[in-house]
C-alpha cells in the first residue's frame, strides 16, 4: 500500500568535457587544471622554483629520510625511514579541515596531519590504499640515492611554501629521474570560494616508467597515481593511474604544472587581496640593504564584482631597523575583478647597521568604505657574503714553473667571492709578511665592485730573496673589509721551491722497494740512458733490455701528503707501442689497495696489452717531466708504486725514473690580458666586466687595460657591460706551456634614443624622441614602458616609428622611458 521507492545517483554533464577542461569537481567542490586549460583564469604556468641550495635555492633538506631500495626487490626495505612530519608556516585549509603539519613521504605523497603509513604500492583516488588525508604528485615507488633528498622553503615574501622531491629515482629501474615539487599557497594572500588552500604541482623531470613485473618475485607496477583526497576516503579526484587519462586532463611530462583549487570565487561585494608586492630600492638589485632607501608599491586585486571605493593603505612595523618616511597612500577605485596601485609610494630606510638576512614585517592595513582587511608582508634586508675563496700564484716574470723560488718575482692572486645576494662595495684588501726575506710591491688593493656571485682578483707582486730557503713554509696575512663588511683577517701559506719528499737517488736508492728484487727494477747508473741530474736512477734493468713477460713494481717508502700537494718526477722511456707499458698507482693503507694515478694531460695510451690499461708506452724522446695531483689525498700517508709490465713480443730499454718529489704548492694561473674597446669613445669602463663561465672576474682600469688571472684548462671568457653588445672568447687553453695570452675586447654601443618630450591635450598623452645619432647597429624598433603610480615599468608596445601616443583613463602619476632595439 505503501508503494516502491529507490534513490539512484548520477552525473549530468554540463557542457563538453575535453582535455582543455579542468577535471572535477569532486563532490567537495575541488578541481585539477592543467596548463591546457588555458580558456580558464585558474590554469596554471609552470615556472619551476629552484629550492635546493647546491643550485642556487634557499631551501633546507628534510633529514631523516632514508631509503635507498634494493636491487631485484621493490618497496622500502628494513631500516628505511620514509616518513617525516613538518610543521607548515600557515594554517591550511583541505576538505573544510585546518591543518598545521604536514607528513612528507619520500614514495612521491604527502598527507596532512601525522601518518605511520608510507605506502609504496600506490592506489586509486579516492580509495582505501594508503593514508590520508592525501596529496599524491607522484605517488610510486621512489628511492633517494646519491645527491637526493626532499627540500622545504617558505618564501616570506610571495607567501607559499614549497617541497621539493630532487632528482629522486623509481624503484622500478633506479635510474629514471624523479624531479617535482609542491607549492602550498597562504590561503590569506591567495583566498578561495571554499575557504580551502590552494596548491601546485611541478614536473621537472617526469619518468612514469613503473610498469611491474611478473615472475618469482612480481613488482606492483601500475605506473604512478596523481590526485587528491579527502580524511574520509571518498571524495577525491584522480588525475592519472596505471598511466590512465581521463578526458579533462592532459597527459603529464617534463616541464608541466597542475593548479588544485576549488570552485571559482565569485563575491558580490568588494574584497581586496594583494596582488604584488612591489619594491624599488636605490640601486635597483631588488633588496634592501643596510643604509638603503626603498619605494614599495602594493597593487590590489579585487575579487568581488562591485566597485571599491575610497581605497586606503597604511603601513607600519615595530622593528626598529627599519623607519618609514610615508606611511599611507590612498587608490584609485578599483573595479570588480580589477586591480590598482597606491597612487604615492610606500617609503622605508633601513638602519645602516641592520644586520644580514633581518627580515621586516610590515602590517598593511587595506581599507574601503564599510570594510577593511590585514595582511603581512615581509622584506629581509641583504648584506654582500664576501670570502677568501682562494689564491693563485703566476710567474710568468720568473722561471714560469708554477712554484715560488729564491730570488723570483710573481704575483700572488688573492680571490674574494661575493656568495650574498646583493653587490660589495669599495673592498679593501691588505697583505703583510714577517719574512725579511719578502719584499711586497703593492701590499694594499681595492676592488671598486664585486657583483653578487661573482669572485674578483687582488694581484699582490712579491720578492723572494735569494737568501730564502728551498722548503720554507712562507705566512701572509690578510686583512680586507668594505661598505657593510666588517673586517676580516686571513693567513696564506706558501712554501718555497720544493716541500715533502725530494731524492735524486745518488747517495742511496731512496728506500724504494723493488719487487722481484732480482733482475727487475735496479738501482744505480745506466751507461745508455744515463740520469736526469747526477748519475744515477731507478730502472728496468740497468744497461740492458728489458725482457718478455715482465710484471715489476716500484714502491715508495709511506710519505705524507699536505693539501695542494703534486708529485712530479723526470722520467725516460723505450717500450713497444702499445704493448708494453708503465703506470703509477697510489695507496693510502699501506699497499693494502693500489689506486691508479692519472698524470696532468692524461696518459699517452688508454689500453696498454701487457697493463690491461694506460699507462705510458712507446718511446719518451729524452727525460720529460711528470706531474700529478694529490688533492684527493691531502692530510694522508701515502704510497707510490711504479709498475712496468710487457708481453712477449719485442722489448725495449725500459722504464726509468729519477728525481722524483713530492710538492705543496698555490695553483697555478695563467694570465689573460689586454684592453677593451668601445664604438663609444665616452664608454664608463666601471661597468665593464671580463668574466669566465664561473664569474671568476676583473674590471678595466679607465684607459681599458684589464687582467684576469685563470687557472689552467679550457676557459671562455665575456665582456660585458650594460647597453653594449658582448664578446665572447672561447676555448681558450691555459697551462704552464701556455702562461700568457693577450686578447682586445670590443663592445659594440647600443645607443639611445635622445631628446625624449611629452605633451597631454585633453587626456591624451603625447611622446616624441630623436632616433640615435650614426648608431652602431641599425635601429628597427623602439619599446615603450610606462609606469602608473607606485607599480612596475610595464611594457607598452614595440613602435618602428619616433612617437608614442596613449589615452589617459586612470588618474594618477605616470613615468615613460624608451629603449631601442
Amino acid at each position: 500500500s505503501t508503494g516502491f521507492e529507490q534513490l539512484t545517483y548520477f552525473n549530468l554533464p554540463i557542457g563538453t568535457v575535453s582535455q582543455n577542461t579542468p577535471l572535477g569537481p569532486d563532490e567537495y567542490g575541488y578541481f585539477i587544471y592543467d596548463v591546457s586549460d588555458t580558456a580558464y583564469p585558474d590554469c596554471p604556468v609552470y615556472e619551476w622554483i629552484e629550492i635546493v641550495p647546491s643550485l642556487g635555492g634557499s631551501g633546507t633538506l628534510i633529514t631523516g629520510l632514508n631509503d635507498s631500495g634494493a636491487l631485484y626487490d621493490e618497496g622500502d626495505q628494513v631500516g628505511s625511514d620514509v616518513l617525516e612530519t613538518i610543521n607548515l608556516p600557515f594554517t591550511f585549509p583541505y576538505y573544510g579541515k585546518e591543518y598545521n603539519q604536514i607528513t612528507i613521504c619520500v614514495n612521491g605523497f604527502i598527507v596532512f596531519g601525522v601518518t605511520e603509513n608510507g605506502e609504496f604500492r600506490n592506489g586509486r583516488m579516492p580509495g582505501g590504499q594508503g593514508p590520508s588525508p592525501m596529496i599524491a604528485p607522484f605517488w610510486d615507488d621512489l628511492i633517494i640515492l646519491s645527491n637526493a633528498g626532499i627540500y622545504q622553503y617558505y618564501d616570506t615574501v610571495n607567501h607559499i611554501f614549497i617541497v621539493e622531491y630532487h632528482n629522486l629515482k623509481n624503484g622500478f629501474n633506479r635510474t629514471s629521474e624523479e624531479t617535482f615539487e609542491v607549492i602550498f599557497y597562504d590561503p590569506h594572500y591567495y583566498p578561495t570560494s571554499l575557504g580551502d588552500g590552494m596548491i601546485k604541482f611541478q614536473y621537472k623531470v617526469f619518468n612514469n616508467v613503473d610498469v611491474g613485473s611478473g615472475g618469482y618475485s612480481p613488482s606492483h607496477g601500475k605506473y604512478a597515481t596523481v590526485g587528491i583526497r579527502d580524511h574520509t576516503n571518498r571524495r577525491g579526484l584522480e588525475y592519472t593511474f596505471n598511466n590512465q587519462y581521463p578526458l579533462a586532463a592532459q597527459p603529464l611530462t617534463n616541464n608541466k604544472a597542475l593548479l588544485i583549487t576549488t570552485v571559482p570565487m565569485l563575491q558580490e561585494r568588494p574584497h581586496l587581496v594583494i596582488g604584488d608586492f612591489i619594491l624599488q630600492d636605490d640601486n635597483g638589485n631588488g633588496w634592501m640593504e643596510p643604509g638603503e632607501s626603498g619605494e614599495i608599491g602594493i597593487k590590489l586585486n579585487n575579487l568581488g564584482i562591485a566597485t571599491a571605493t575610497d581605497v586606503h593603505i597604511i603601513a607600519n612595523t615595530v622593528n626598529p631597523q627599519v623607519l618609514i618616511q610615508n606611511a599611507e597612500s590612498d587608490y584609485p577605485d578599483i573595479p570588480g575583478s580589477g586591480s590598482a596601485v597606491n597612487i604615492d609610494p610606500i617609503t622605508i630606510s633601513i638602519s645602516p647597521e641592520c644586520p644580514h638576512n633581518t627580515t621586516i614585517e610590515l602590517n598593511l592595513t587595506v581599507s574601503i568604505s564599510g570594510n577593511s582587511w590585514n595582511y603581512i608582508q615581509n622584506i629581509t634586508v641583504k648584506k654582500p657574503q664576501l670570502s677568501l675563496s682562494g689564491v693563485y700564484m703566476n710567474d710568468l716574470q720568473g722561471n714560469i714553473n708554477g712554484m715560488a723560488d729564491p730570488a723570483e718575482t710573481f704575483n700572488l692572486i688573492v680571490h674574494y667571492t661575493n656568495d650574498g645576494s646583493v653587490a660589495a662595495y669599495n673592498i679593501t684588501s691588505n697583505i703583510s709578511c714577517m719574512s725579511s726575506d719578502v719584499d711586497i710591491l703593492n701590499p694594499q688593493q681595492l676592488i671598486n665592485y664585486i657583483p653578487a656571485g661573482a669572485t674578483c682578483q687582488v694581484i699582490y707582486e712579491i720578492t723572494l730573496s735569494p737568501n730564502v730557503s728551498v722548503g720554507n713554509n712562507l705566512t701572509f696575512y690578510i686583512t680586507y673589509l668594505g661598505e657593510a663588511i666588517e673586517a676580516h683577517n686571513e693567513t696564506i701559506r706558501l712554501n718555497v721551491g720544493t716541500t715533502g719528499m725530494y731524492v735524486d737517488f745518488e747517495n742511496n736508492n731512496g728506500s724504494f722497494v723493488n719487487q722481484p728484487a732480482n733482475n727487475a727494477w735496479q738501482w744505480g747508473s745506466d751507461s745508455t740512458v744515463g740520469a736526469h741530474s747526477g748519475t744515477k736512477c731507478w730502472g728496468t734493468l740497468l744497461n740492458q733490455q728489458y725482457p718478455n713477460y715482465a710484471t715489476w713494481t716500484l714502491t715508495s717508502p709511506v710519505i705524507y701528503i699536505g693539501p695542494n700537494f703534486v708529485l712530479e718526477f723526470w722520467h725516460w722511456y723505450d717500450m713497444e707501442q702499445g704493448y708494453d707499458g708503465g703506470n703509477l698507482k697510489i695507496s693510502t693503507n699501506s699497499g693494502g689497495s693500489w689506486t691508479l694515478l692519472t698524470p696532468e694531460g692524461g696518459y699517452p695510451h688508454q689500453n696498454i696489452s701487457a697493463l690491461s690499461g694506460p699507462g705510458y708506452t712507446g718511446n719518451s724522446q729524452g727525460w720529460v717531466l711528470a706531474r700529478f695531483n694529490l688533492n684527493n689525498y691531502a692530510n694522508q700517508n701515502v704510497m707510490f708504486r711504479w709498475t712496468f709490465s710487457s708481453d712477449p713480443g719485442v722489448q725495449g730499454w725500459g722504464w726509468y725514473i729519477d728525481d722524483v718529489q713530492t710538492t705543496g704548492y698555490i695553483p697555478f694561473a695563467g694570465k689573460l690580458y689586454g684592453i677593451v674597446f668601445s664604438s663609444n669613445p665616452e664608454i664608463n669602463y666601471s661597468q665593464v666586466l671580463i668574466q669566465n663561465s664561473t664569474l671568476l672576474t676583473s674590471q678595466p682600469d679607465s684607459d681599458g687595460n684589464y687582467v684576469l688571472y685563470l687557472p689552467a684548462g679550457l676557459q671562455s671568457v665575456n665582456a660585458i657591460a650594460p647597453g653594449y653588445q658582448s664578446e665572447t672568447l672561447s676555448s681558450i687553453n691555459i697551462n704552464l706551456q701556455n702562461p700568457s695570452i693577450n686578447h682586445d675586447f670590443f663592445l659594440a654601443y647600443f645607443a639611445p634614443a635622445t631628446n625624449l618630450s611629452f605633451r597631454v591635450v585633453q587626456d591624451s598623452l603625447y611622446l616624441n624622441w630623436s632616433a640615435p645619432e650614426e648608431p652602431f647597429y641599425p635601429i628597427l624598433n623602439y619599446k615603450v614602458f610606462r609606469k602608473l603610480n607606485a607599480g612596475n615599468y610595464e611594457l607598452m608596445g614595440i613602435y618602428s616609428q619616433t612617437y608614442y601616443n596613449e589615452q589617459l583613463s586612470t588618474i594618477g602619476n605616470y613615468r615613460y622611458y624608451v629603449v631601442t632595439c
